[in-house]
């Protein structure tokens, strides 16, 4: 198996939203991409799948930032198809609607005056009680909304969606995953109407047909400037070596698609992959702690 002469210039390893992005500035600046993606659509997790006629988004991926560069991107790949959407998130609890962003009343009258004194004496309790450093989600989550709103609500979502009890669930990761809400700031954004806080926004941006659109028209726009988006093709090998510099730069990248396999000499390699996936395909491999870590 002997390299393409026509190597492209840069091999972007998956055609998610990272992949396709870093592919299209790539082609608008003049340098042609190839993309790889092991599935038969694009967008990754974010994907539309299509069954009998009807689009079903795999996860609610909503388009909200306050960087206009990213903006301006999201427009310039989608045009008028990127529209405006109000927002209705509600949780479900013993057989109730609770609106989401967190509406007082409404929430109040859910509750009733007796749980909703009980919620706000447990916040008050965790505030005034000094906790060692949380180590889990559990720990973390109930210092900073108190143990009855904790166990009421975030406990038994957060098991049901990751599968695993919050007890195993690391406090840093709570702290990433839900760093910009507090109660306090909930409240006042329930009774001013006002939120600054982006898990808050009242309304969003979509694609048209669900967020899968945005990628897919992404893709159509890297081929149209020249570049390859190569579907159900894997990247199987990633050879690499040490520079006079000291460095390391890869030296082919081995696809396996349709046509078989092919072997391909990038200038440059992008990988938007799962890192475990990315360490098992280098070239000498990586050293045993790496791949075992």
């Amino acid at each position: 198996m002997n390299p393409t002469s026509e190597s492209p210039a840069v091999v972007v390893a998956g055609a998610g939203p990272a992949g396709l992005t870093a592919a299209y500035v790539l082609a608008k600046n003049g340098v042609r991409p190839l993309v790889a993606e092991k599935s038969d659509l694009v967008g990754g997790i974010s994907r539309t799948e299509t069954y009998n006629g009807y689009r079903f988004d795999i996860g609610g991926h909503r388009f909200f930032t306050k960087v206009g560069e990213v903006e301006e991107l999201w427009h310039e790949i989608l045009g008028d198809d990127f529209v405006q959407t109000p927002r209705l998130s509600r949780i479900y609890y013993e057989g109730k609607f609770y609106p989401y962003p967190l509406e007082i009343w409404p929430t109040l009258q859910n509750l009733g005056p007796v749980e909703s004194a009980r919620i706000g004496f447990s916040y008050l309790g965790a505030q005034i009680r000094r906790q060692p450093p949380a180590e889990n989600l559990e720990e973390w989550v109930t210092e900073r909304f108190g143990k009855r709103l904790y166990e009421t609500f975030f406990k038994t979502y957060t098991e049901k969606v990751w599968g695993i009890p919050c007890t195993e669930i690391r406090a840093d990761w709570a702290a990433q995953r839900i760093k910009q809400l507090s109660l306090k700031r909930a409240v006042l954004a329930a009774l001013t109407g006002k939120s600054t806080d982006t898990s808050l926004i009242g309304s969003f941006q979509y694609p048209r047909l669900g967020p899968g659109m945005m990628w897919e028209r992404c893709a159509e726009h890297v081929e149209g400037l020249g570049g390859e988006v190569a579907m159900e093709t894997e990247v199987t090998r990633i050879a690499h070596e040490e520079t006079s510099a000291g460095r390391r730069r890869v030296t082919e990248v081995v696809l396996d698609g349709a046509m078989g396999e092919r072997a391909v000499r990038p200038q440059h390699l992008v990988s938007s992959m799962p890192i475990t996936h990315l360490v098992r395909r280098l070239h000498p491999p990586a050293p045993p702690s790496v791949v075992d870590a």
